[in-house]
């Protein structure tokens, strides 16, 4: 029994539930627009240590609908926004710079939708401006967050086998960087 005990196993034994956990997200993200449900489910049952199917689908549920409609408008309007500053692209003009900076606002609500501090049970404008909010409080864990997604997207480009081993362990650096619970909300 002490083999079992020792480090070496109890190693393993997150390996393979952080695996798991990460072939649930896998499958709940294959409709593209579950992505933000599925991560937030997948970070919750990591906090809980918890790596249950039936707790990942408790998690998943929660929240379902209004994290789906989000992530989906929000996405096409960075899309839309992406053909606009290509299309101004050459035009060196104050318009340019107003739709970068939209589309700089819009990318960290969308990564903010991830983010467990949010209650999803007010109204949609009120959901929108705390995304806001969180989005520029947390400027620079974002940027972090932002940079570990590049490099997980370029490694999934030229490394194809790997990136299915490595995405759990981005599961827990996200965790370490935004859902600290040492962090004070902004607000309430």
């Amino acid at each position: 029994m002490k083999l079992l005990e020792s480090k070496i196993y109890q190693f393993g034994f997150k390996v393979y539930d952080m695996l798991l956990l990460n072939l649930y997200i896998f499958i709940f993200c294959i409709p593209i627009i579950t992505f933000i449900p599925a991560l937030r489910a997948g970070i919750k049952c990591y906090q809980e240590n918890n790596y249950k199917f039936n707790n990942f689908i408790k998690h998943l549920k929660q929240n379902y609908f209004i994290l789906v409609i989000l992530s989906t408008i929000l996405s096409i309007f960075e899309f839309i926004l992406i053909i606009q500053i290509n299309k101004f692209f050459s035009i060196n003009s104050i318009y340019m710079g107003i739709l970068v900076f939209i589309l700089i606002e819009n990318s960290l609500m969308i990564l903010q939708l991830i983010n467990l501090d949010i209650d999803f049970n007010n109204s949609i404008k009120k959901i929108l401006k705390k995304l806001i909010i969180y989005g520029n409080y947390y400027l620079l864990k974002s940027m972090i967050v932002v940079i570990i997604l590049a490099i997980y997207l370029y490694l999934m480009i030229y490394i194809e086998t790997l990136t299915f081993f490595i995405f759990p362990f981005l599961i827990i650096v996200y965790n370490k960087v935004i859902n600290n619970n040492k962090i004070k909300t902004p607000v309430k």
